[in-house]
């Protein structure tokens, strides 16, 4: 009897155990599901609601529209060596963005430092040289499409030098030598245009000679020529005065 009542409680104490074991496993699950369900909520971003456009708002941007050169000149149309060619452009911004305008200039398909709208056409340069400029405008936001201007150096007429013993007559005989220049080292040839009877020009010097005759009294008008043989051309005239 003994043996069998503690079988019974036995029994009855593993009944007890197993119970509680099953109810202590059944709470696990539970509490690990509420804290991800917890950090999850936690790490969820918050999202704004979108704001209702207002009358007057603006939803879209309008793309900016290049700027466009409309007018352009070139000063002086045939330059020479000696002058300054300026470039004169006139731009459009529609949005009336304030535009500036970039230089490239090029001597002979070779790039020149001048950023500005002005050049030099110094000795360095010669008759028919090829000077381009390339002019790109811009509005800040923007380039429009660029315009090359293509110029020829022109040839430069020869240069008197003026003289003082232009008009010094000593006695019955007039000398003088007029004295020019080529800027492009072109040779020059000297021609009376008018002048009295008996008077003679060097062609190659311009040097004058005149023997006045005895019995001449008055004016006696002077034109001389120089020519560079490429067309250029300059004139000198002067009136000598024998009494």
């Amino acid at each position: 009897m003994i043996r069998l009542l503690s079988i019974i409680i036995l029994l009855s104490a593993l009944i007890i155990s197993g119970c509680k074991g099953k109810e202590e496993k059944q709470t696990v699950p539970q509490t690990t599901f509420t804290e991800e369900l917890k950090q999850k909520e936690s790490k969820s971003p918050v999202v704004p609601a979108p704001e209702t456009p207002r009358e007057g708002d603006v939803t879209t941007q309008t793309p900016n529209t290049p700027p466009r050169i409309t007018t352009l000149d070139v000063y002086p149309q045939y330059p020479v060596i000696g002058d300054t060619i300026k470039i004169e452009a006139v731009t459009l911004d529609k949005e009336d963005d304030p535009v500036t305008i970039s230089y490239q200039w090029s001597k002979n398909e070779t790039l020149l430092p001048i950023e500005t709208s002005t050049l030099k056409v110094t000795e360095e340069f010669k008759r028919g040289d090829k000077i381009s400029v390339r002019l790109i405008p811009y509005d800040g936001k923007t380039y429009g499409n660029p315009l090359t201007l293509n110029i020829v150096i022109a040839n430069a007429s020869p240069v008197i030098q003026p003289s003082e013993d232009m008009l010094n007559i000593k006695g019955s005989f007039y000398s003088y030598r007029v004295k020019a220049s080529d800027p492009d080292g072109d040779k020059l040839t000297y021609t009376l245009k008018t002048a009295p009877s008996g008077m003679t020009i060097n062609t190659a010097t311009g040097q004058i000679q005149w023997s006045i005759p005895t019995d001449f009294r008055g004016e006696a008008p002077v034109s001389v020529s120089v020519t560079d043989g490429q067309g250029g051309e300059v004139l000198q005239s002067f009136t000598l005065e024998v009494k």
